[in-house]
């Protein structure tokens, strides 16, 4: 359970909910939880905070997080990004799993990605916006969201990345029919 605990810990990161660290290490038994994160931080690997949990250093993180399987640490990602939405996360910590995991056509990580690169947007982080939607593009959206994924990648990147910002948003166009769509993004083209 320890060991189990401590993967979870790493690819949840340093201020992770040990509730969370617990379920992600798919331990029930909160007893079992405890005792698994109290023997970690006396063998002086993790800090317990209640309710958090860090990683003494990061070099004990990063080894433990290169001791996964790459596949394993794939699914891990997945489910992480799972239970912190579940738990009402931010849209951005759960972006950031889903930015690890190979593109699957999943609706959820479309949404997600393109709700969390909203938020970046609004923060002043551009950069962040323009890799959570061309995330999303990858993964790929499902027709009804592809254009306005399309439109959002386009206005992120007109702050940081002007000809792309013409490309994405002259392929919206194109994928447009309907008047007033087409005439709005026409102008911001």
């Amino acid at each position: 359970e320890a060991r189990r605990f401590a993967t979870a810990a790493a690819i949840l990161g340093d201020g992770a909910d040990q509730r969370d660290v617990a379920l992600l290490a798919e331990i029930d038994d909160r007893q079992l939880s405890t005792l698994a994160a109290t023997w970690l931080a006396r063998a002086d690997l993790l800090r317990v905070s209640t309710p958090t949990v860090e990683f003494v250093h990061p070099v004990v993180q990063a080894a433990v997080y290169e001791s996964i399987q790459p596949a394993q640490r794939l699914l891990a990602h997945r489910r992480a990004a799972e239970i912190l939405d579940t738990a009402q996360e931010e849209p951005e910590r759960v972006a950031a799993h889903l930015d690890l995991v190979p593109p699957a056509g999943d609706p959820f990580v479309v949404e997600t990605l393109r709700i969390a690169a909203d938020r970046a947007l609004v923060r002043g982080a551009p950069e962040v916006a323009v890799r959570y939607l061309r995330r999303a593009l990858a993964e790929p959206p499902m027709e009804e969201t592809r254009v306005d994924t399309l439109r959002e990648l386009g206005l992120a990147e007109q702050r940081v990345d002007v000809p792309s910002a013409a490309e994405h948003l002259r392929e919206a166009l194109a994928q447009t029919t309907e008047p007033l769509r087409h005439a709005r993004l026409a102008l911001e083209l």
